[in-house]
C-alpha cells in the first residue's frame, strides 16, 4: 500500500511532459484556388514529424470559420507545431500556404491567442491569408496512465480523505472519466425581430468551452454540428448552452442561456472501457495470447436496428494511441448468451486487420415496440461526411449492381427455359402450375406465396442447406488487391467506367423511346401503338383479365411446341427497340439537312 508521503515523492522522480491544446478558430482571406474564385479548405497540424489532427473541408469559403479543438501530448518544447493549410479536391490537394509555432515561446497555463501568417516559399504569392489559433500548454504530472494515475487510484481507496486532492492532481493530469458528446441539430421558433447579425451557439463545460459556425438569420437556423467533450473529476456536471448574436467582429450580444444537468443523461452507446495492462492479465499461452473478462452494460436508444461498433486501441502513454482494428455487430445478429470470435477489421471496415476479439454478448429488448419502431422512419442522420470521389466504392458499387442483376438474369433465364421445354418435366410441372394459380387466383394468394417462401428459405438456413445462390446474395464483392500495379488498377478503373456508361446509356435510351412514342416522334409508330392501346382498351372491357392471363400463358408454354424453331422475343422491347431515342433524332436530322 502506497503512503501519502512517498506519493509526492514519486510525483518529483517522474518525467515532466506538458500537454498542448489548440482551438482552430478561423481563416482570413486565404488564397484562391478553385477556377470558381474560391477554395475548399482544410488544416493539418504536425508534430515531431507526424499528422495529429486534420480539420474538417469547409467548402467555397476564403474566411473558413473551423472552431475545432483537440489535445497533444508533448515532451520537448524546443520543436514546432506545423500548421499547412489545402485546398480540397477530388484528385491532389493544392497548398495554401503554411506557418509554424515554436513551443517554447508559448506562455504556460495561459491562452496563447495567435494570428499566424500563412507563407510559400515556392510562390510569387504575396498575401496567403493568415489563421487564428487559441493554444494552450500546460504541465502534466506523472509519466502516463500506466504510472503514477494508476498509484493515485490505489491511494484513492485507501484514504477517502485525499479525494479531493488526488481529484486535483488527475484533473491537472488531464485524466478524464467519460465523453460528452453534443449535436447541434437547429433552432426553432426563435424570435429574432430586434437582431440583424450572424447566430452563432456556445458551449461551456467546466473550463472548455465550444463555439457553432455563424448562421445567417433566419427563424429555424439548422447547424449539424458536433462537439465531444470531457469530463474530469469533481468538476461541475452542468452543460451550458449559450445563443449569440454576432453584430461585428467585436461586437457580440448574448440572447439566451440554457443549463442541462449531465447527471441525468443516459449513456446512449459511447463507452470507455479501463485500460488493461500486461501485469493486471493472466498469464500468456505459447501464443502469446492474454485473456481477460470485461462486463458492461449499454444502454442503447432508440432503436433496435443499428450497430454496435467496438474499436481496440493500443494506449501507448503520452503518444496519440495505436489502432488495432475495428468490428461492426448489427445488434440483430447478436445471438444470445453466444460466444463469437470477430475478425478484426480496418477502420473503414473493408478489410481484414491482424488478430480477432471474442465477444459474448446479449440484448435485450422489447419485441411489440421493436416491432412497431421498425414500421416508422428510420432516424435522421445530423451528421454527414463530405463526400469524396473513391475508386474503391466506386468498383464496389459496381460490384453489387453486377451480382443483384446475376442473379436477377439467372432466374428468368430458369423461367424462360420453361418455356423452352429444355426439360419437360419441369416445363409440364409449371404449365399445370400456371393453370392453377391463374384460374382459381385469389388476392390472399400472394401474401400466402410469400409465407411460403420465408418459411422455405428458413428451413433450408436451420438445416444447411441454403442454395449457393442465397448466399451469394448475402455476401460482399471480393475487394481489390492492394499489390495491384498500375496499369491493372487503370484497366479496373476503365472497365468500371465503360460498364456504368453502358447502363446510364441503356436507362436513358428506354426512357426516351417511352417518351417519343407518346410524343409522335415517329409518326407511324406512335399511330401503332394507339391502334393497339385502343384494342386492349376493348379486350380488356369485354374479357376478364384472368382468360386474358390463361391465353397469353398458354400461348407461350405452347409457342415452341408448336414451331421448334422459333425465336423467343418480348413483343413490347421489340417494338420500342424500333422507335428512335434522342440521339438517334439529333443523328437523322444532322444527316438529312446535310443531304439537303
Amino acid at each position: 500500500m502506497i503512503e501519502p508521503e512517498s506519493l509526492s515523492d514519486n510525483i518529483q522522480d517522474l518525467p515532466r511532459s506538458y500537454l498542448l491544446s489548440i482551438n482552430l478558430k478561423e481563416g482570413h482571406n486565404l488564397v484562391v484556388r478553385d477556377r470558381c474564385g474560391t477554395s475548399d479548405p482544410y488544416v493539418k497540424f504536425k508534430y515531431d514529424g507526424k499528422s495529429i489532427f486534420k480539420s474538417k473541408v469547409i467548402h467555397k469559403n476564403l474566411n473558413p470559420v473551423w472552431n475545432e479543438s483537440f489535445v497533444v501530448p508533448v515532451k520537448d518544447l524546443n520543436q514546432k507545431i506545423y500548421i499547412k493549410v489545402y485546398d480540397s479536391d477530388l484528385t491532389t490537394d493544392d497548398f495554401m500556404g503554411s506557418a509554424s509555432v515554436l513551443l517554447r515561446d508559448l506562455e504556460l497555463d495561459k491562452p496563447n491567442e495567435l494570428s499566424l501568417t500563412l507563407k510559400d516559399p515556392n510562390t510569387l504569392e504575396e498575401d496567403m491569408g493568415y489563421l487564428l489559433v487559441n493554444m494552450t500548454i500546460s504541465y502534466r504530472n506523472g509519466s502516463s496512465k500506466k504510472g503514477f494515475v494508476w498509484q493515485a487510484l490505489r491511494v484513492l481507496t485507501a484514504w477517502p480523505s485525499q479525494n479531493s486532492q488526488l481529484s486535483d492532481l488527475m484533473r491537472k493530469s488531464q485524466i478524464w472519466t467519460s465523453l460528452v458528446s453534443v449535436t447541434l441539430v437547429e433552432g426553432r421558433g426563435l424570435n429574432l425581430d430586434n437582431q440583424t447579425g450572424d447566430l452563432f451557439v456556445r458551449f461551456k463545460l467546466g473550463e472548455q468551452q465550444f463555439k457553432s459556425k455563424n448562421h445567417c438569420k433566419v427563424t429555424n437556423p439548422q447547424w449539424r454540428e458536433r462537439f465531444t467533450m470531457r469530463q474530469f473529476l469533481n468538476v461541475a456536471q452542468i452543460l451550458e448552452v449559450e445563443l449569440w448574436s454576432k453584430e461585428s467582429r467585436r461586437s457580440e450580444e448574448r440572447l439566451g442561456i440554457l443549463q442541462r444537468s449531465l447527471t441525468n443523461l443516459r449513456d446512449i452507446g459511447l463507452l470507455q472501457v479501463k485500460v488493461i495492462k500486461a501485469s493486471d492479465l493472466a498469464a500468456a499461452d505459447l501464443n502469446g495470447i492474454y485473456v481477460f473478462r470485461l462486463n458492461f452494460i449499454i444502454f442503447l436508444e432508440p432503436s433496435l436496428h443499428s450497430v454496435l461498433m467496438v474499436s481496440v486501441f493500443d494506449d501507448d502513454g503520452d503518444k496519440a494511441p495505436d489502432f488495432l482494428g475495428k468490428v461492426a455487430i448489427p445488434l440483430l445478429s447478436i445471438q444470445r448468451r453466444r460466444r463469437v470470435v470477430y475478425m478484426l477489421k480496418k477502420e473503414d471496415l473493408g478489410r481484414l486487420w491482424k488478430g480477432s476479439i471474442t465477444l459474448e454478448l446479449e440484448v435485450i429488448f422489447n419485441p411489440v415496440k421493436a416491432s412497431i419502431r421498425t414500421f416508422q422512419p428510420k432516424e435522421r442522420a445530423f451528421m454527414e461526411d463530405n463526400l469524396k470521389f473513391s475508386k474503391k466504392a466506386l468498383a464496389r458499387n459496381v460490384a453489387r449492381v453486377k451480382a443483384i442483376y446475376t442473379a436477377i438474369r439467372s432466374t428468368l433465364q430458369y423461367i424462360k427455359s420453361c418455356f423452352q421445354w429444355e426439360s419437360v418435366q419441369r416445363s409440364l410441372l409449371a404449365f399445370l402450375i400456371f393453370l392453377v394459380t391463374v384460374w382459381y387466383w385469389d388476392i390472399y394468394m400472394l401474401p400466402c406465396f410469400l409465407v411460403l417462401l420465408i418459411t422455405w428459405n428458413y428451413f433450408q438456413v436451420r438445416s444447411g442447406r441454403l442454395s449457393q445462390d442465397v448466399v451469394t446474395w448475402c455476401r460482399f464483392p471480393p475487394q481489390e488487391s492492394e499489390r495491384k500495379g498500375l496499369l491493372d488498377k487503370i484497366h479496373m478503373v476503365q472497365d468500371i467506367i465503360i460498364t456504368v456508361q453502358n447502363l446510364l446509356n441503356e436507362v436513358a435510351c428506354l426512357g426516351e423511346r417511352i417518351k417519343n412514342t407518346f410524343n409522335w416522334s415517329v409518326p407511324f409508330l406512335s399511330g401503332l401503338a394507339l391502334v393497339v392501346f385502343i384494342t386492349a382498351a376493348v379486350i380488356t372491357y369485354f374479357i376478364p383479365i384472368r382468360y386474358i392471363v390463361l391465353l397469353w400463358g398458354i400461348n407461350k408454354f405452347t409457342k415452341k411446341l408448336r414451331n421448334p424453331y422459333c425465336i423467343d422475343n418480348n413483343e413490347l422491347l421489340d417494338f420500342l427497340s424500333r422507335v428512335p431515342s434522342d440521339v438517334q433524332k439529333v443523328s437523322s436530322a444532322g444527316s438529312a439537312s446535310q443531304e439537303a
